[in-house]
């Protein structure tokens, strides 16, 4: 506790005591220099929304050397989002390992609490980091069905959730980067859905490009058929439970998917994407984010390169027959409908902006784009080293 809490008071802690309402309570008693911090207690429901208020939290261990014993509270704040500065645990050590900070002196916590504080894009991706591993390997389902396989007990096991990648295009020479972008996901049920529309695109070439992988399919549309039409066309062609559109020029990072459909799992979302996004001008070597802080939040709209949703709801709605602005048109026809769209973390995708914006859908200048972003970094050309996580 000395190593973990006195540090602390120079900052503006906070301390919730859980024997703080206990009537026997003389054996369970904070010591003086940190009473004046102690804010009362808060049962397990409020608790989980007071992990969210802070930047940092403090975990003390009792047991420092078991491989596997340490408080719950440490896979309830990652989950949450938040970061964490231990004290020392064999067993947090061997679970997050880099993601929670682990001290054993009083300058050790010091020097973490400092660069938390200081260091948002830190905070942002060690907050990514815990949720991701938390939700992939320590829910209470993925807990019980270890005991459950242990134990050799017959059971419904619930199958991982596919994901089917739709891609519309009419470019001749978007094959590559659609292929790259879907092959690099390292979630592994997925299949992808091309769709060109273009009457020059020879889909045959296509095929070939593709004729090792039988989980991707590649349809041909009439060049009349619209961007909506195409969507929707792609989506019925689909055979899984999440859809998520990927755009022609973009770049996905390799957890992208993983961490998209993570969210199904702790929102109450039908609908999930980016508001705030990295953009990259290839021509002026500038990376940029537009739509600063819209991150873990609901939201009315996300951004269309970055949508992903249940295919549920097309039962209720579907793109319409445009060629600009159908992301948006469905996105407003579901909010309506009452389906909640939330925005996940920036991480992950790129908007890619090339010198001649005309072969974008969406038609404006790079100065317009970056009068309402924030630049990271000028003269880059490593781009994909700040965005992935």
């Amino acid at each position: 506790m000395e190593r973990i809490l006195t540090p602390a008071l120079d900052y503006d802690l906070t301390i919730y005591d859980r024997m703080y309402n206990a009537k026997n309570n003389k054996f369970h008693i904070y010591p003086k220099k940190y009473q004046p911090y102690i804010v009362g207690g808060l049962d397990y429901h409020e608790m989980n929304k007071a992990y969210k208020k802070y930047k940092v939290f403090l975990n003390v261990n009792t047991v420092q050397k078991s491989p596997t014993m340490f408080a719950c509270r440490v896979f309830e704040l990652l989950a949450s989002g938040t970061n964490v500065v231990s004290g020392y645990a064999v067993g947090i050590e061997k679970f997050f390992k880099n993601i929670v900070k682990l001290s054993k002196s009083k300058e050790e916590t010091k020097e973490h609490i400092d660069k938390l504080l200081v260091n948002e894009e830190l905070r942002d991706r060690l907050s990514l980091l815990g949720q991701r591993e938390v939700f992939l390997k320590h829910t209470y389902k993925q807990r019980l069905e270890t005991i459950l396989d242990s134990i050799g007990y017959k059971y419904y096991k619930e199958k991982k959730k596919g994901v089917s990648v739709i891609s519309c295009t009419n470019k001749i020479d978007s094959i590559k980067t659609i292929y790259s972008n879907f092959k690099r996901q390292k979630y592994n049920k997925k299949e992808l859905i091309i769709i060109a529309n273009n009457n020059k695109i020879d889909i045959k070439e296509w095929e070939k490009f593709t004729e090792y992988d039988d989980f991707i399919h590649i349809y041909s549309m009439e060049e009349k058929a619209t961007l909506g039409e195409c969507l929707n066309f792609a989506v019925k062609k689909s055979k899984y439970e999440i859809i998520s559109k990927f755009d022609d020029d973009d770049y996905y990072g390799e957890k992208y998917l993983t961490d998209s459909i993570n969210a199904f799992i702790y929102t109450e979302a039908s609908i999930v994407g980016k508001r705030s996004t990295y953009v990259y001008f290839k021509d002026k070597r500038i990376l940029a984010i537009r739509d600063v802080r819209r991150e873990n939040q609901y939201i009315d709209l996300v951004t269309g390169p970055t949508l992903t949703f249940k295919k549920e709801i097309f039962k209720h709605v579907k793109f319409s027959k445009l060629n600009i602005g159908e992301d948006t048109k469905f996105q407003k026809d579901a909010k309506a409908l009452g389906f909640k769209i939330y925005s996940i973390d920036r991480f992950n995708h790129v908007y890619l902006r090339e010198k001649n914006g005309n072969n974008h859908t969406w038609k404006v200048k790079d100065e317009d784009i970056l009068k309402y972003s924030v630049i990271v970094n000028k003269n880059i050309d490593d781009y994909k080293s700040i965005v992935c996580v």
